[in-house]
């Protein structure tokens, strides 16, 4: 008989995901199932750009964090009145994850024109970005300057790794960083955030 794995100690009650437009959306899904299963924190929110439901449903998302999930601002199902700004209410930490070019930029300029660039402005828990895009895009001055611009205003920026570029097959910086990195920026910004 094999003995028992000891489960991870909780990083902290409520998680919010915010998931944006691209391809690493798929890794979002994932990573949301990972921090509920594997006991990292005890409930998951999760809010969706209109693009993000590209890849993934806001209904498989619901599925994978058990809770309802944003995904519009002027949704009148939405499971809050006014989503974009309570669905940080009593979190921890909010990871935005995919960061792609686009949700960097807004961030860092304060538009607010979507659920998740709305959520990123109203947060009342610190935001962790994890940047996911093609490296030409990633290298470009106006995307550096961004994220240069959002450390300086009290964001955290985990930056991307090597990974396949899924329009070239090759590989080059812009991957999503590994769940076990993602788990550890967490844990320090929620362990700073208790001092």
């Amino acid at each position: 008989m094999s003995p028992r794995r000891q489960a991870p100690p909780t990083l902290c009650q409520t998680a919010v995901v915010a998931i944006t437009g691209s391809i690493g959306a798929l890794w979002a899904a994932q990573f949301v199932l990972e921090l509920r299963a594997g006991g990292h924190v005890r409930e998951v929110r999760v809010v969706m750009s209109p693009s993000a439901t590209e890849f993934v449903t806001p209904m498989a998302m619901r599925a994978l964090s058990g809770t309802e999930v944003l995904s519009g601002l002027f949704d009148h199902e939405a499971p809050l009145p006014i989503g974009h700004v309570q669905i940080s209410d009593n979190a921890s930490v909010m990871i935005v994850m995919p960061a792609t070019a686009n949700i960097i930029g807004k961030a860092a300029n304060g538009i607010a024109d979507e659920a998740v660039s709305a959520a990123i402005m109203a947060a009342s828990c610190p935001v962790v970005f994890l940047p996911n895009m093609n490296d030409r895009m990633w290298r470009r001055a106006a995307v550096q300057r961004n994220v240069r611009t959002l450390v300086r205003d009290g964001y955290h920026v985990v930056p991307p790794v090597a990974g396949t570029v899924v329009s070239t097959g090759r590989t080059a910086t812009g991957g999503m960083p590994h769940f076990e990195t993602v788990i550890k920026a967490m844990r320090k910004v929620v362990r700073n955030r208790r001092r």
